[in-house]
C-alpha cells in the first residue's frame, strides 16, 4: 500500500520518463589544405606556405595540416606555437577564473553567502547603470547618502 506524504501525495507514484535527446550528428572534418581557404597559400607543389589560421582554418571544421603539408618547417612550428599559445591564454584564462572563484569562497564562505553577494554584485552594477543614466540627464545622486538612507543608518 502506498503512503501519501505531508502534501498528500502518494510516495509510490512514477514519474514520467524524459524522451531520450537525439543526438546530433558529428559534424565531418575535412583536411584543411584541400578546401579552397587554404588554395591562397598553397604553393606549385601543393605546400601550405602560409599560417592556415590567417585563412580561415577552423579546428571544429577542418582537421590540421601535418607536418609533410607544409613547404618549410618554419611555417609548420609558426603554426604549431600559435596552436599553443591560444590554449595557454585559454589556459590562464580559466586559471584566473578558477583564483576568484576560491578567493570568494575564502572571503565569503558558505554557498548561501556568495549566492547574496553575487546577487548584490549585480544590483550594484544595475544601480551604476541607472546612476550613470541620470547623471546624463543632468540628475546628481550621492550614492553614499541614499545608500545610509537606505541603511537606516543616521550617523
Amino acid at each position: 500500500m502506498a503512503k501519501a506524504n505531508k502534501n498528500g501525495n502518494s510516495t509510490t507514484a512514477t514519474k514520467a520518463k524524459a524522451e531520450p535527446k537525439e543526438k546530433k550528428e558529428p559534424i565531418k572534418r575535412v583536411p584543411f589544405i584541400t578546401t579552397d581557404l587554404a588554395k591562397p597559400i598553397l604553393n606549385d607543389d601543393g605546400k601550405l606556405t602560409g599560417l592556415p589560421s590567417d585563412n580561415g582554418f577552423d579546428g571544429k571544421l577542418h582537421l590540421k595540416p601535418s607536418r609533410e603539408d607544409y613547404a618549410s618547417d618554419a611555417t609548420f612550428f609558426d603554426f604549431r606555437a600559435e596552436e599553443m599559445t591560444t590554449a595557454a591564454n585559454a589556459a590562464l584564462e580559466r586559471a584566473e577564473q578558477y583564483t576568484k572563484m576560491a578567493e570568494d569562497i575564502r572571503k565569503y564562505g558558505d554557498p548561501e553567502a556568495r549566492k547574496k553577494v553575487a546577487k548584490l554584485d549585480k544590483m550594484a552594477a544595475s544601480i551604476a547603470d541607472m546612476h550613470a543614466e541620470l547623471a546624463a540627464q543632468g540628475v546628481e545622486i550621492d550614492l553614499a547618502d541614499l545608500l545610509k538612507d537606505a541603511m537606516g543608518d543616521e550617523s
